[in-house]
């Protein structure tokens, strides 16, 4: 074989690689031509194909509206009305405590006694002074009205018998003090002292929570405040399963600031002190009735915009997409707002349904549908719009 020169071979290689990126070219046009329909285009192909291809045939459902009455939810937890430590008013040994932790107590009861130390004392001192005051009070008087008390005189046995009286009353309280009482019916949660313990001024004998009401707080969005009023019905399921009904009682004026939403209590009698504090609850507050279709979450779709809906068949036997507000949901299904208050809910064939699309309905009744299970599984289709008029 001849032996190229080097201006030949230098051709021969242009030429390779001329014919190398004209073939690269050929498929990155040939794949851009694949590729070149966009979403949209291929959305006006189907729906053009679907005005085409005359009546689809589907099956619905007549369901009319109810009277409902929508829900809001909130998770939360039981709250106690109030906890105070109840400390003592005076210095003093502990004498007694009667009480333990878990104690029912009624307001008044006697939660620990202090020795009576010097106190009884100076109760009897102050009494007997009151009463020397009283007499020399009531001679000087009769004196005064026969003349022969001065006015300055009598004045000063009327200080002297209301310093006595003020005498015998802060020792009659200083006696009271060594005693601690209850200041409202509750729970003991915590004894501090015990027999024998000396307490100064200021100084804890018991904490005592306040059950009764029992209060239920959580936190409501900014979307679902204004749905709320104070004094609204309201009902929680503890963790426990068990049932409590009670009323809005506060509604926060301020929002948190890493959530933006706001502070709900809801107040629940609780005479027999059963609900602890601290338990997980789902507060439920019913708002207004109003009117909704109770449906299958297997009815929803989305249209091209994102919004969730369903589609019906309107007069004129052509789909109609109505876009949907979901009010609660329960065992049954879903309830929901946004359509007619009687409708032709497309129950079996919706996959595919673009908007304005002519439709062969066929109507079944409910004890079919449930007996058949024509409702299929849950898909997540998007609804496609045409030109054609919706009627």
């Amino acid at each position: 074989m001849p032996k190229l020169g080097l201006r030949a071979s230098n051709v021969l290689a242009v030429l390779i690689a001329l014919a190398m990126l004209a073939w690269l070219a050929s498929g990155v046009l040939f794949e851009e031509k694949e590729v070149s329909l966009t979403i949209s285009e291929r959305n006006a192909a189907f729906q053009a194909a679907s005005r085409d291809a005359g009546p689809k045939k589907v099956r619905t459902l007549l369901s009319n509206a109810q009277t409902t009455s929508p829900i809001v939810t909130l998770r939360g937890f039981t709250r106690n009305k109030r906890t105070v430590d109840v400390r003592s008013e005076s210095d003093g040994r502990v004498e007694q405590r009667p009480i333990e932790r878990g104690s029912l107590v009624k307001e008044g009861d006697l939660l620990c006694t202090l020795a009576i130390e010097d106190h009884q004392a100076r109760l009897d001192e102050a009494i007997a002074a009151k009463a020397r005051a009283q007499i020399d009070y009531e001679g000087a008087t009769e004196l005064y009205e026969k003349g022969l008390v001065s006015d300055v005189e009598l004045a000063e046995r009327a200080e002297n018998l209301a310093r006595a009286k003020s005498l015998q009353a802060s020792s009659q309280v200083a006696l009271d003090r060594r005693y601690i009482r209850a200041p409202f019916s509750g729970i003991i949660e915590a004894a501090h002292a015990e027999v024998g313990d000396f307490l100064t001024k200021g100084q804890m004998c018991a904490t005592l929570l306040d059950l009764d009401p029992m209060l239920i707080v959580g936190r409501v969005s900014e979307f679902d405040v204004g749905t709320l009023a104070v004094g609204n019905q309201a009902s929680a399921v503890l963790i426990s399963g068990e049932v409590v009904e009670g009323v809005v009682r506060f509604l926060g004026r301020d929002s948190s600031d890493g959530t933006r939403t706001y502070l709900v209590e809801v107040e629940v009698p609780n005479p027999e002190q059963a609900f602890r504090s601290g338990v997980t609850a789902e507060i439920q507050v019913p708002l207004a009735p109003v009117l909704a279709h109770r449906i299958t979450p297997n009815l929803l779709r989305l249209d091209d915009a994102g919004r969730l809906g369903i589609f019906t068949v309107n007069a004129e036997s052509r789909a109609e997409f109505h876009t949907i507000d979901i009010l609660r949901d329960d065992q049954t299904g879903f309830w929901v707002t946004g359509l007619p208050d009687a409708a032709q809910l497309v129950v079996r064939g919706q996959g595919t349904l673009v908007v304005g699309q002519a439709l062969e309905p066929e109507n079944i009744s409910l004890t079919a549908l449930n007996a058949g299970n024509e409702l299929g599984s849950l898909q997540g289709s998007r609804v496609h719009h045409t030109d054609t008029p919706a009627g």
